[in-house]
């Protein structure tokens, strides 16, 4: 019997049992390796049709940018009395003109602009209260957006107050940290400009509210000088509206201050670029 088996095996027209199930599992592995390459195949195909798609989509160019045109009159410095236990309640009647450096929300894209402002101001040896309202008008050049581009004139108006702690010395009052908000209205030609271009998707309008908020934190040393008093002020703050994103802004300031006038020259920094401004305060009323 074994021998019959063994003749079996090694004939020529015959094959082995142990052959037979070998080629069997070669055919299952093959048929199983044809079917992961398949599917491994499948995966790279999809893998990088999304990757595909992503840069498709991810490099397209962005939108141009475009938000309120003033970035300075909500946190204009607002000059109040130094303490020196004499005058300390006074009102104030100011104007301040502002440009930018020929870089707006693009280049080649000036903005300059002037307000005038009305506010009253309270000093005590520990505190600083002012509060007043405000308005501006100017103009913005427009250049990134080729259908759209010219002079945009803009208006706005809004009210504004600060108050802050004071730690007062002989020679020396330091505000040492105070706030500073404001709310305000932008409207005019430059505002439809950015509704109009927006709807035309050539741009990407980041402040749609003309309705819009400031508020920042203040610090300012004074120093008493014998014929004025010499100031230095700074305030970061946010400006935000309904729907948009918050906005960085820094003010920095410089202030010649006599009893009746207030000198200023300020930067301000924001997304419409650097900004200097130059303004002036009269005291018009002070007991």
């Amino acid at each position: 019997m074994i021998l019959f088996i063994f003749l079996s095996c090694t004939g020529k027209n015959l094959k082995c049992p142990c052959k037979l199930r070998q080629g069997a599992v070669k055919n299952q592995i093959s048929t199983k390796s044809f079917y992961m390459n398949k599917k491994k195949t499948k995966n790279i195909l999809i893998f990088f049709s999304l990757l595909g798609i992503f840069f498709m989509t991810g490099c397209s160019p962005a939108l141009p940018k475009y938000g309120v045109a003033n970035p300075g009159s909500a946190s204009r410095y607002m000059a109040a009395p130094v303490f020196r236990d004499t005058i300390q309640n006074a009102t104030y009647l100011s104007g301040q003109f502002f440009s930018n450096t020929g870089h707006g929300y693009y280049p080649d894209e000036w903005i300059y602009f002037g307000d005038l402002s009305l506010h009253r101001s309270h000093s005590k040896k520990n505190y600083n209260l002012s509060y007043g309202l405000y308005g501006y008008l100017g103009n913005y050049k427009v250049e990134e957006v080729e259908d759209f581009r010219g002079n945009y004139s803009f208006f706005g108006s809004g009210l504004t107050a600060s108050i802050n702690y004071n730690e007062d010395f002989r020679k020396v009052a330091w505000r040492v940290i105070g706030l500073q908000s404001s709310a305000y209205y932008e409207y005019g030609d430059y505002a439809r400009f950015r509704q109009n271009a927006e709807e035309d998707d050539l741009i990407s309008n980041i402040h749609p509210d003309p309705f819009r908020f400031y508020s920042g934190l203040t610090t300012e040393v004074i120093f008493k000088l014998d014929r004025m008093d010499l100031s230095f002020f700074v305030s970061p703050g946010l400006d935000f509206g309904f729907r948009d994103d918050n906005e960085f802004r820094l003010t920095g300031s410089i202030n010649f201050i006599t009893p009746q006038n207030t000198f200023s020259v300020q930067t301000h920094e924001g997304n419409q670029g650097t900004f200097f401004s130059f303004g002036y305060s009269r005291r018009i009323s002070g007991f």
